[in-house]
C-alpha cells in the first residue's frame, strides 16, 4: 500500500481485512478511510479474499499464534520503533499467501499440474554426431522451432526458456527431456496437448534431422518425417518445413498454413553461430550474470548486426543507447518480440501508460508469456508500487513455477510491501531452486540488510561471495565490506576496497569507498589529501564522472570542517562536470548550494538563487519537485524555521529519496521537537548500511550522534548511550577538533554515572 503514507494506518490494514481489530480500532481505521484513497482502495481490492479468510479458522488461530511467538520481540522493540513490522508481516504473508494459494498455508508448494490445453512442447532434439554437438544444432534446433510456431495466433507454444527452467529442475539436459519416462511429468508442468521431438544424425556425411509430433495423453505419432540438412546453414529451411508439417497434422490448426508465416531467419538471424551465442546469452541473463551474458549478445551482433533481438537484450542489460539498433533492426523480429523492442524504447523515454499498454497487449496476446508479466511487474515496482508488481510476478510463477528471477523480484516486491517475512520465503524458494547461483543469496543479504538482521546478511553476501567473487562486478564482494565497516571489521573493509583498487574496471569506486571511510573515521585531513591525488589522477585518464563525484565528497568534508568557501569550490566543479556529462544536470544540482551561500552569510545570493530555481521549476512540463523543495528547506533551516523545513525536505525526498535530505529533514524534525518523527526518519538512516548512506560520507557517522540526541530527549538513556558509543568509537582516530565528538563523550560520561 505504497499510496498511504501513515505508518500506523499500513499496520492497521491487515487486522482490518482479517475483521480482528478492536472497536476503538476499527472506529479510528474507518474514520480514516473517508480520508483515505489509497487505504479504501486497498480494502475494496481485498474485499473477497478477506471475506474467505475472517471466516477461515486455521487462518484466524495461525495469526494468533504467530502474533503470540512475536508479541515479546515486539515489546522489546517499543521504544526504537523497529519491531513494529513482524506483527504485521505475519499477517500480511498469511493473506497473499492465501490470495496465491488458497487452499494450503505455505508458499513452497509442490508444482501445480497445469490443464491440458491447446498448447505445444518442443521437447528437444537429441544429437547424435560430433558435428551436431560442436554446433549446438539440438538446442538451435529447439528454439528456432519454438520461435516459429509461436507465430500461430491458434496455439500455444510453451517457450524455450520454459523447457529449460524444467530440465534444470529434473536435472537433465534439455535435449534428454524426450525420454519416456519424463513424459508424463512433462505434460503435467506443462500442460501440452501435443510434443515435438526429435533426432539429429549423420548419415554418410550429411546431417539428418528426424522429427515427430505426437498426442501428449495418448502417445500417437501424428506426423513423422526426415530432413537432410548438407550444411549448419540449412538449419532454417529445416525448421521451416517442420512448422508447415506440424501446423498441417493438428486439426485444430487446420487452414493455419494460410497465416502470414515468414521464414525463421528473416525474424531471428541468418548465422547459426550468432543465434548459439544468443542462447547462451539468455541462460546467462537468467543466472543474472549480466556482464557475460552481454558479452555473448556482443559477440553475435559482431556476427549479425542486423540481429535485433540480440542488441534489445544488450540494451536491457547493460547499454540503453542501443536500442536505436534493436528498433532500426525490428523487421527481423517476430511480432511479439517487436512489442518488446518499442516497450523497452517508450520506456526510455518515460512514456509509462504506453509501456504499460505494450506490455499488456502482449500479454492478452500470448497469455503464457512470463517474460511480460516480468517485466511490467519490474515497471510498477520501480515506481514503489508493490501490490500490482507482486500480482504480476505470482501471475509469471503461475506460467513456470521454476522462473528463478521472478522469485528474486517477488522477494524484492514483498520487501518494498514491508511484508518482509514473505520475501525471506521467497528468496529462500529461489535458493532452492538454484543452490549454485550468487544471485539469490546476494539478494538475500540485502533483504536481511534491510530487515537490520546483519549476521544472516553477512552470511548471505559471503556465500555469494564464495560461489563467484566477482559476480555483478564485484557487487556482493562491496556490499559486505560495507557492513564490515559499520560492525567493527574495519580493516576487513579496508583490504577489499583495496583487492578492488588493483581492477581497472572496479578502481573508481574502490577509491571512493575508501576515502568515505576516511571521512567517516573523523580523518579528514587524509581524506582530502587521498581525494586531491585521485581526482588528479581520473582527470588526467579522462574519467570526468568518476572525478565529478569526488568533487563532490571534497565539498562534504569541507562543509565538515567549517570551511564553506572551499566546500562550495569543489561543489562547482562537481556540477560542472556533471553539466558537461549530462547537459541540464545543473539545475538539478544547484540547490546545494543555497545551504553553503547561507553558512557563508551570503544571504541575498542564497535568496537569489531559490528564486531562480523556483521559476524553473514552475516552467517545467515533467516536475523536478527534488530540487525545489530542497532549496527552499535549506533556506527555511538556515532561518530556523525547523518545522516547515521537515515538511520541505520530506517533498524533496518524496521525489528523490538521497540520503542528505533525510540527514537534514531528520535534524529539523529534532530541533522542532518532533521526537517520535526525528527518532524514526533518523533510526532509518542509523540502520541503513548500504551505498544509500556509504556515498555520503561522514554523515553517515553523524546521524548515530543525532539519533543519540533524539534518544536522549526522549528520554530513552539506554538507547542514547548505545548512539553516543558508536559515533564515539567510529571517531575515535578523528585529526581535528570535532565537536561532536567532544559532547559525544560528555554524554556517554553524563549517562553513565545516572
Amino acid at each position: 500500500m505504497a499510496g498511504c503514507k501513515d505508518q500506523h494506518f499500513r499496520q492497521l490494514l491487515h487486522l482490518y481485512e482479517l475483521d480482528m481489530m478492536t472497536e476503538d480500532q476499527t472506529a479510528e481505521f474507518e474514520q480514516h478511510l473517508m480520508d483515505c484513497d489509497e487505504c479504501l482502495e486497498a480494502v475494496q481490492s481485498f474485499e473477497s479474499v478477506s471475506e474467505a479468510l475472517r471466516h477461515s479458522a486455521p487462518v484466524r488461530e495461525e495469526v494468533q499464534r504467530l502474533s503470540e511467538d512475536t508479541s515479546e520481540e515486539s515489546r522489546s522493540h517499543e521504544k526504537s520503533g523497529s519491531g513494529w513490522w513482524r506483527y504485521v508481516a505475519v499477517i500480511a504473508a498469511i493473506v497473499i499467501i492465501a490470495v496465491i494459494r488458497p487452499w494450503r498455508l505455505e508458499f513452497a508448494v509442490d508444482d501445480p499440474v497445469v490443464a491440458a490445453e491447446d498448447r505445444i512442447a518442443v521437447l528437444g532434439f537429441v544429437e547424435h554426431s560430433d558435428q551436431a554437438s560442436e554446433a549446438n544444432l539440438g538446442r538451435l534446433m529447439s528454439s528456432l522451432l519454438t520461435t516459429d510456431l509461436s507465430q500461430s495466433s491458434r496455439v500455444r507454444v510453451v517457450s524455450y526458456l520454459n523447457m529449460l527452467s524444467l530440465s534444470d529442475r529434473i536435472g537433465l539436459e534439455p535435449d534428454q527431456l524426450a525420454a519416456p519416462e519424463f513424459r508424463e511429468e512433462i505434460v503435467a508442468a506443462t500442460g501440452a496437448r501435443w510434443l515435438v521431438q526429435g533426432e539429429i544424425l549423420e548419415v554418410d556425411s550429411i546431417e539428418v534431422v528426424s522429427a515427430q509430433l505426437s498426442d501428449a495423453e495418448s502417445g500417437e505419432v501424428m506426423m513423422a518425417t526426415t530432413l537432410e540438412m548438407e550444411s549448419s546453414e540449412q538449419i532454417y529451411a529445416v525448421v521451416d518445413s517442420l512448422t508447415i508439417l506440424i501446423k498441417a497434422a493438428i486439426p485444430l490448426l487446420a487452414g493455419a498454413e494460410e497465416e502470414y508465416d515468414p521464414q525463421i531467419a528473416s525474424v531471428t538471424t541468418a548465422s547459426p553461430e550468432a543465434y548459439a551465442l544468443y542462447l547462451e546469452g539468455l541462460e546467462l541473463a537468467y543466472k543474472m550474470y549480466r556482464t557475460e551474458a552481454v558479452e555473448k549478445f556482443d559477440a553475435a551482433v559482431a556476427l549479425d548486426s542486423t540481429f535485433a533481438m540480440a542488441w534489445y537484450h544488450i540494451a536491457r542489460l547493460q547499454r540503453p543507447q542501443v536500442i536505436e539498433q534493436a528498433m532500426q533492426h525490428s523487421e527481423h523480429a517476430t511480432e511479439k518480440e517487436q512489442l518488446y523492442i518499442r516497450g523497452l524504447a517508450v520506456q526510455q523515454t518515460d512514456q509509462d501508460s504506453l509501456y504499460v499498454q505494450l506490455m499488456s497487449q502482449i500479454i492478452e496476446s500470448w497469455p503464457d508469456e512470463k517474460d511480460a508479466h516480468y517485466y511490467l511487474a519490474t515497471h510498477w515496482y520501480n515506481r514503489g508500487q508493490a501490490r500490482p508488481a507482486i500480482d504480476l510476478l505470482n501471475q509469471a510463477i503461475a506460467i513456470d513455477p521454476h522462473f528463478k528471477v521472478a522469485y528474486n523480484s517477488l522477494a524484492y516486491a514483498y520487501q518494498l510491501a514491508e511484508v518482509h517475512d514473505s520475501a525471506i520465503i521467497a528468496i529462500n524458494r529461489y535458493i532452492e531452486l538454484a543452490p549454485g547461483e550468487p544471485n539469490p543469496y546476494d539478494t538475500r543479504g540485502d533483504l536481511y540488510t534491510y530487515q537490520d538482521r546483519i549476521e544472516g546478511a553477512i552470511e548471505s553476501y559471503s556465500h555469494a561471495v564464495a560461489i563467484k567473487r566477482d559476480f555483478a562486478r564485484y557487487a556482493s564482494l562491496i556490499k559486505l565490506a560495507h557492513l564490515y565497516r559499520f560492525f567493527d571489521r574495519e580493516e576487513d573493509a579496508r583490504d577489499i576496497y583495496q583487492e578492488l583498487e588493483q581492477l581497472p574496471e572496479r578502481r573508481s569506486a574502490a577509491r571512493y569507498y575508501l576515502a568515505t571511510l576516511l571521512a567517516e573515521q573523523g580523518r579528514l585531513e587524509r581524506t582530502i589529501e587521498k581525494l586531491r591525488l585521485w581526482i588528479a589522477v581520473e582527470m588526467r585518464d579522462s574519467l570526468y564522472s568518476s572525478a565529478s563525484y569526488k568533487h563532490r565528497l571534497l565539498a562534504f568534508t569541507f562543509s565538515e570542517l567549517d570551511m564553506p568557501d572551499s566546500a562550495m569550490v569543489h561543489l562547482d566543479r562537481f556540477m560542472y562536470l556533471q553539466n558537461e556529462l549530462n547537459p541540464g544536470a545543473m539545475q538539478s544540482y544547484r540547490c546545494f548550494k543555497v545551504g553553503y551561500l547561507a553558512r557563508m552569510g551570503r544571504q541575498v545570493e542564497a535568496e537569489a538563487l531559490v528564486e531562480a530555481i523556483r521559476q524553473h521549476h514552475d516552467t517545467m512540463t515533467h516536475r523536478d519537485d527534488f530540487p525545489y523543495y530542497f532549496a527552499i528547506g535549506t533556506m527555511q533551516f538556515a532561518r530556523g524555521e525547523y518545522a516547515a523545513a521537515a515538511e520541505s525536505f520530506d517533498s524533496s525526498a518524496a521525489y528523490y529519496d538521497i540520503y542528505p535530505t533525510r540527514f537534514l529533514q531528520g535534524r529539523a524534525l529534532l530541533e522542532a521537537g518532533k521526537l517520535s518523527e526525528a527518532v524514526k526518519v533518523l533510526e532509518r538512516l542509523a540502520f541503513n548500511y548500504t551505498d544509500w548512506r556509504i556515498s555520503s560520507g561522514s554523515i553517515g557517522t553523524k546521524v548515530n550522534y543525532y539519533l543519540g540526541l533524539a534518544y536522549e530527549r526522549s528520554n530513552w538513556n539506554e538507547q542514547a548511550l548505545e548512539q553516543y558509543r558508536t559515533y564515539a568509537t567510529r571517531r575515535a582516530a578523528s585529526d581535528y577538533d570535532d565537536p561532536l565528538l567532544v559532547d559525544a563523550k560528555a554524554r556517554i560520561a553524563k549517562l553513565e554515572a545516572l
